[in-house]
């Protein structure tokens, strides 16, 4: 699958998924963290699901003969605005989870500060440090979907307006190099929205054990 530009809450404020379960008074707040991690998910993939779909449309569009151009052509065209409309979604998600993420972990540390038994602080430190490489997971997965978006989203538009008024065998001809790079540019998006994906749901399993998705 493959894909252009806007998802990405992911990457972008994808942090917030790290923290930790804290203390005794953290199985409301851990809901509550597991809980946005499921919907970023939902969302994330939903945006894979926008990248497929605006690929196929640009696969059969290219494909198509004169007389189905204009018809593939607004397909196209749709699918590009509505990958657009993703991105700007996703990203507003990624810095609402951003935020959410910093609260949790200040609060998760004054939490943490207050416990006596030697013990019990060693484990709860030995918990959090647990969820460290399923965050850095995330992060780097984001960072991979981040990077490719905005090539991704400037070639489907590219591809849109010029097709809007090249609508021909040999309009289509001319775009041959820049479905390619869409193509490839989409790839890497999807594969860094697969990845955050699945580090994201084993984050809130881990937050929240048996937590439905």
């Amino acid at each position: 699958m493959k894909f252009c530009r806007p998802v990405m809450t992911v990457v972008f404020g994808l942090g917030l998924m790290a923290t930790p379960v804290a203390a005794q008074k953290a199985p409301g707040r851990a809901d509550a963290v597991a809980s946005k991690l499921i919907k970023l998910d939902r969302g994330l993939r939903s945006a894979r699901s926008h990248v497929s779909e605006v690929l196929e449309a640009l696969s059969a569009l290219t494909a198509a003969p004169d007389a189905e151009l204009a018809v593939r052509y607004r397909t196209f065209a749709k699918a590009v605005s509505k990958t657009d409309q993703m991105y700007k979604a996703m990203k507003k998600q990624a810095l609402a989870a951003k935020a959410g993420r910093e609260k949790y972990l200040k609060q998760w540390d004054k939490d943490a500060s207050k416990i006596q038994d030697p013990t019990l602080r060693e484990a709860s430190a030995s918990s959090r440090a647990e969820l460290e490489p399923i965050v850095s997971r995330i992060r780097d997965s984001f960072a991979i979907a981040e990077a490719n978006i905005p090539p991704f989203l400037s070639g489907l538009k590219d591809l849109s307006l010029f097709l809007g008024n090249n609508l021909s065998s040999k309009g289509i001809a001319t775009v041959e190099a820049m479905k390619a790079t869409c193509d490839t540019n989409g790839t890497r998006v999807d594969s860094g929205l697969a990845d955050a994906s699945e580090a994201v749901r084993e984050l809130a399993l881990r937050l929240r054990p048996g937590l439905k998705s």
